[in-house]
């Protein structure tokens, strides 16, 4: 299945095939190969001894977030079709709302940001985002 959602079935003789339903947009959407990279990093550093973890972890969260950008701009190119920019927002998007639900950064978060977040939060978004962005 490739990696680019077909939001419309093309119109040629050879039969483009059918546009992606709600669940493949889902799938499509959700940057797994960018999390499971995320979640070594994240055992990486938090069993490393000796660095500020707090301010490597949210380094390693911006870089990843323009990785998912790039990752799924590169994954879905096509010869005839311009970059899926769409796509690869929504899957940056996706990468945060995931991250925040695995609460991989709710120490960072309590340090640098807001000082009473809740994880749960994000749990709540996660769901409410992955029932939303198939309609995308």
């Amino acid at each position: 299945m490739p990696r680019r959602i077909r939001e419309f079935a093309l119109q040629s003789t050879q039969g483009g095939g059918e546009p992606d339903g709600y669940f493949d947009r889902v799938v499509k959407y959700v940057p797994a190969d960018v999390i499971a990279a995320w979640t070594a990093a994240v055992a990486i550093i938090k069993g490393a001894a000796g660095i500020p973890s707090a301010a490597v972890l949210m380094i390693c969260f911006v870089i990843a977030i323009g990785l998912t950008v790039w990752w799924t701009i590169q994954q879905t190119k096509t010869a005839t079709q311009p970059p899926a920019a769409k796509q690869a927002i929504v899957a940056a998007v996706a990468f945060v709302v995931w991250v925040l639900a695995l609460g991989d950064l709710d120490e960072p978060l309590k340090q640098l940001v807001y000082t009473s977040w809740n994880a749960a939060y994000a749990k709540l978004l996660l769901i409410a985002f992955t029932l939303i962005s198939g309609k995308v």
